[in-house]
C-alpha cells in the first residue's frame, strides 16, 4: 500500500495571482510577538549599528483590508484553512484536529478558499 502525500505549498496556476494577494494581506494581518526586554534595559540604544538595518517588505494595505472583508465572509471550514496557511503557525495536524477533516479535506478546504476569493 503506498501513502499519498498532500503538497500544501502547490499552487495551481490559474490562483497564482489570488495566491500573491493572499500572501500580501498574510503580512498586513500577522501579529509578531514583541520581545521581552528587562525594564531597565528596555530604552537602550547601543553606540554603534553593526549592520544594516533590515526592513520588512511593505504590503499594499488596502487590498489587505479588501482581502480581510472577503476572507471574512467565507464559509467558516474555508476561511479556517486560509487563515491556516497564510497566517497562523499551527501543524498539519492540529489544524485537521481543529476542523475535523482528513489531510485531504484540509487540501480541498484550502483549494477551494482560493477559489472561492478568485471568484
Amino acid at each position: 500500500m503506498t501513502k499519498s502525500t498532500i503538497d500544501f505549498n502547490h499552487v495551481e496556476p490559474h490562483q497564482a495571482a489570488i495566491h500573491e494577494r493572499l500572501v500580501n494581506w498574510a503580512m498586513w494581518v500577522s501579529v509578531r510577538p514583541q520581545s521581552r526586554v528587562q525594564p531597565m534595559f528596555r530604552f537602550y540604544r547601543p553606540a554603534q549599528t553593526w549592520h544594516p538595518r533590515e526592513y520588512r517588505p511593505t504590503c499594499d494595505t488596502l487590498d489587505a483590508a479588501a482581502m480581510e472583508k472577503v476572507v471574512g465572509s467565507l464559509p467558516p471550514d474555508h476561511a479556517f484553512a486560509l487563515r491556516w496557511f497564510y497566517v497562523w503557525r499551527m501543524s498539519i495536524g492540529d489544524a485537521r484536529r481543529a476542523i475535523g477533516v482528513s489531510s485531504t479535506g484540509l487540501h480541498r478546504y484550502l483549494r477551494d478558499g482560493r477559489q472561492m476569493v478568485l471568484n
